[in-house]
């Protein structure tokens, strides 16, 4: 038997082939997200679907459809209880100084959970950032 020539193609192409995969279908789930928030409401409520489906995306992971299910889920409701709450503190410099030390010790506990909940945390802290970036200019 002769041994087979593996080439770079080949080996970069199995090792990042579930990046490329998942990076496309987040690209055209967010895409669609916008683009159906857009006909329905406009250009402003499509604006804010494609933030929201750009946050929750962080935490969309090759990982098995079991626990896909729960992490998406945890960030959708992260990302609109972060969301909130910024509106929420839109008026007040005290509260958002208090939203995002709320947000800081909300991310540091829930990372003593592992490295899979590290995306969930992003995701909460990139929500919180778009809103209030949001709120503030306008």
């Amino acid at each position: 038997m002769a041994a087979r020539s593996i080439s770079f193609h080949s080996v970069s192409l199995a090792v990042f082939r579930a990046h490329i995969e998942n990076g496309l279908t987040v690209a055209i789930g967010v895409g669609l997200t916008g683009l159906v928030a857009g006909t329905a409401l406009g250009f402003a409520a499509a604006v804010a679907a494609a933030s929201g489906a750009v946050c929750v995306s962080i935490s969309d992971r090759t990982d098995p459809l079991r626990q896909k299910v729960r992490i998406m889920g945890f960030a959708f409701l992260s990302t609109g209880l972060f969301t909130a709450l910024s509106d929420f503190s839109r008026f007040s410099v005290p509260a958002f100084v208090a939203a995002t030390a709320f947000i800081g010790i909300w991310t540091g506990l829930i990372s003593a959970y592992g490295r899979w909940v590290l995306s969930l945390a992003m995701t909460s802290v990139l929500a919180l950032a778009m809103a209030m970036s949001r709120a503030l200019a306008g």
